[in-house]
């Protein structure tokens, strides 16, 4: 890239001005088209980080209400409310 007086490979401008520009061979793309796969990535994450935040939690009530309702008799097989 250093050896290529005259090429680009990136232009930056402010957020104000169009996308307008038209160079032959030069193909424009937006930020959200080149950020799309990481959003993506990242709302997969999130769904998947509440997916199990959901199972975790009702796996901790589950078994503060056992705790809290029943213990264990001698022959562990019957579960006798407190």
């Amino acid at each position: 890239m250093m050896d290529m007086p005259g090429e680009a490979t990136i232009i930056v401008w402010n957020k104000e001005q169009k996308a307008d520009i038209s160079v032959a061979g030069w193909s424009f793309k937006t930020n959200e088209f080149l950020l799309k796969s990481i959003t993506d990535l990242i709302k997969m994450k999130s769904v998947g980080g509440i997916v199990l935040y959901i199972i975790l939690l009702s796996l901790a009530m589950l078994a503060i209400l056992i705790h809290k309702y029943c213990r264990s008799s001698g022959d562990r097989k019957k579960l006798v409310p407190i």
